[in-house]
């Protein structure tokens, strides 16, 4: 494989631009022979000078020099320097204009000036340039130098370089055919579906208001699962480049390519489809307020991006990001096993049988940590003959809860929120347990009972239904958290040496937890939780001996554990 160095590539580069700068020349002289007498040894610097000032101005591809240096047989050299230009100052130093624009526009001003100066002479002489001629003449560059290549390219190219102007004047853009929206609203306690929020206003874009930089955002429904929503885009353009290829539209995504170009491009409406439902963990129909992916679209809205005046629209590229606009409900009712469950999505009814078995699940997972309770409790604390009696109320009670996306207050701009309204009346945690056994240490013997008891209400309400604040400080208040303290009672066993043991302090630790709805970690969406845990348990024993004397002995009861952590969404 052939490798030039550094100083190869310049040098290739110089001879490039040599052979441009000539090329450029011996066309222009054959255009303009008057000024080729009238320079005479000078032609040749005048060329070259133009071109560097075609540089300057960020002009490189061969028609555009071209036609920039063709003005200079015009208006004579840098003229966008001189007093009454100040015109073309502005098109050649404004960044938004390309170097395909700026010829342009400064080829359409000099018609019109050449065309004023005719009209003001109207009746007298006038020795200027006629506009036809120069009209004709700079037609005759855009051809003849076509094949002209980039300035200082050494791989040869060809442009073809538009001279009508065909560009974007504004785009409209908003959703049809949504009237099914609806959200299922909470009062006191009972759900009604009502009509979703009004429709914001429509989308506009032009050369004053840009394309939001975030993309647009649509509510919809995956195909076969609801009505789609419809994505309406009307175009007036401006100009047009004579064979119906602009104005151009685009939407691109999992179903392929459609688009439409010249009139029918003008106004058109298609479906948008969200990503089709997907199970979550644990065999869910829907999580809580589960967010997802949203499903990726490209609309593409283009024009040759060339105006006689301004600085061009051009071409509007912005991604679709689609959602599923399905709203959901949640009833549970948990008074009795097996809990029973409504779940519905947009008032039709779905399988609950996955949340039943959660709260089955509930009941498994703490039976089965109780039995390692029991074992805990004897090789913690030395018991024997160790009995549990524990009467158990958790998360029991009645709930409801819906969500479902929400169109942001500025519509197809603004990201949806994901709306969650619900209510909680339950208790979270209702609790009677005893660890009872036998202990025996330094030839004393009691029986000991270890109680913790209490009861937790879960009693709120929820509503998030904008950006802010954010998921977790709206779930924040519905958390409550719970303290259930150990109480050891002895009694001592008469043994024949009358060796005595009781506590000489309460015992520490307790049962604690949370309980609520909280962000689900890793996956998103929201949760029903429950966790219970033990906190170490330990007291002081004092063993009363009568010949020894009374002696004080640390003990631990119970060692630190989980005792639940439950979750359902």
């Amino acid at each position: 494989m052939l490798s030039l160095s550094p100083q190869q590539m310049d040098l290739l580069a110089q001879v490039a631009r040599e052979r441009f700068v000539h090329r450029v020349a011996a066309y222009f002289a054959l255009q303009w022979p008057a000024m080729l007498e009238r320079l005479g040894d000078r032609y040749g610097a005048f060329i070259d000078l133009a071109v560097q000032h075609a540089q300057k101005h960020q002009l490189a591809e061969g028609p555009c020099v071209a036609r920039y240096v063709n003005l200079w047989f015009v208006w004579g050299p840098a003229f966008e320097d001189k007093p009454g230009f100040e015109w073309a100052k502005d098109i050649l130093g404004d960044a938004r204009r390309s170097e395909f624009i700026k010829p342009h526009q400064l080829v359409r001003r000099t018609l019109d000036e050449l065309q004023r100066l005719h009209a003001a002479s109207a009746g007298r002489p006038h020795t200027g340039l006629p506009p036809a001629d120069f009209e004709a003449a700079d037609a005759r560059v855009v051809a003849d130098l076509a094949d002209l290549g980039r300035l200082g390219d050494v791989v040869p190219s060809k442009v073809q370089v538009a001279r009508l102007s065909c560009d974007l004047d504004a785009i409209d853009i908003g959703t049809i055919d949504t009237a099914w929206r609806h959200e299922y609203r909470l009062t006191d306690k009972d759900w009604q579906r009502a009509p979703g929020p009004a429709p914001a206003p429509r989308l506009r874009i032009n050369t004053t208001q840009p394309l939001p930089p975030a993309g647009l955002h649509v509510l919809t429904h995956a195909p076969g699962e609801g009505p789609p929503a419809r994505l309406q885009v009307k175009v007036r353009a401006l100009g047009g480049c004579g064979d119906h290829t602009h104005p151009r539209v685009a939407f691109t995504g999992g179903h392929g390519l459609w688009e439409w170009r010249g009139h029918e491009a003008t106004a058109v409406s298609w479906p948008v489809h969200a990503a089709p439902t997907l199970p979550v963990p644990d065999g869910l129909v829907a999580g809580i307020a589960h967010e997802g992916s949203p499903q990726w679209h490209t609309l593409q809205v283009a024009s040759c991006g060339l105006r006689d005046h301004g600085a061009p629209l051009g071409e509007v590229a912005t991604p679709v990001l689609s959602y599923p606009a399905d709203q959901w409900l949640l009833e549970l009712r948990h008074t009795t096993k097996p809990a029973t469950c409504r779940l519905e999505r947009d008032g039709i009814a779905q399988d609950g049988s996955a949340w039943q078995r959660g709260f089955a699940r509930l009941h498994d997972d703490f039976k089965a940590s109780t039995d390692q309770l029991l074992l805990a409790f004897e090789r913690t604390s030395g018991a024997t003959a160790a009995q549990l009696d524990i009467e158990p109320s958790l998360m029991a009670g009645q709930a409801g809860l819906s969500w479902g996306w929400r169109e942001g207050p500025q519509g197809l701009p603004d990201e949806p929120v994901m709306r969650l309204e619900g209510w909680l009346d339950m208790v979270a945690c209702a609790l009677q347990l005893q660890l009872s056994g036998e202990l025996s240490l330094a030839g004393a013997r009691a029986r000991l009972r270890l109680r913790a008891q209490g009861s937790t209400p879960l009693r709120t309400r929820v509503l998030r239904d904008s950006k802010l604040p954010l998921l977790p400080e709206v779930l924040a208040p519905t958390v409550v958290k719970l303290r259930y303290p150990f109480e050891l009672e002895m009694d001592p066993i008469v043994t024949p040496d009358h060796v005595a043991l009781h506590p000489t302090m309460p015992a520490t630790g307790a049962i604690v937890g949370e309980a609520g709805l909280r962000a689900k970690p890793g996956s998103g969406g929201v949760q029903l939780f429950l966790s219970l845990r033990i906190e170490p348990v330990a007291t002081t024993l004092a063993i009363h001996d009568p010949v020894l004397g009374t002696s004080r002995q640390a003990r631990p009861l119970l060692s630190a554990m989980t005792l639940l952590d439950w979750s359902l969404g």
